[in-house]
């Protein structure tokens, strides 16, 4: 974008809110999904869906076909009928990448509702297997029916 048309939306409070990693902080972040949140996504998926009843599944995609950042979404119900979604998600802020998660309970209808930020919030460097699990054991138990 024209750093002139940037420039003007910023000042009216319309920041960007698809956070512009250099390729080095991409890199970082595929390097952390590749070998930490991705496995443990699917052997959450896996753990659940061992369950009677019970059906879990992952969905990764990206922004852009040559990004090398994927989203990755664990989904717990069937496919016809989810009923909860969890993902984590980085962002960029003060030129640091945290990463954070989001969850969401779509209604009944199956129509999705508005994402919700839990309370994780952690630099990258930080980041471990473990803490993603206990968030997402807590959000999944207070938040799924």
């Amino acid at each position: 974008m024209d750093e002139k048309l940037s420039k003007f939306f910023d000042s009216r409070g319309n920041t960007n809110i698809v956070p512009e990693f250099n390729y080095k902080e991409s890199l970082e972040i595929k390097k952390l999904m590749d070998s930490t949140i991705k496995p443990l996504i699917n052997r959450l998926a896996k753990e659940i869906s061992s369950r009677e009843n019970l059906k879990a599944f992952t969905i990764a995609s990206k922004r852009k076909t040559d990004d090398l950042i994927e989203i990755i979404e664990l989904r717990v119900g069937n496919p016809a009928m989810v009923k909860f979604i969890y993902r984590p998600k980085f962002i960029k802020q003060n030129n640091s990448v945290f990463l954070i998660s989001q969850f969401q309970v779509p209604d009944i209808y199956g129509v999705n509702t508005i994402f919700k930020d839990t309370d994780l919030r952690i630099p990258i460097e930080d980041i471990t297997a473990e803490v993603i699990e206990e968030d997402f054991n807590s959000c999944l138990i207070s938040n799924f029916d």
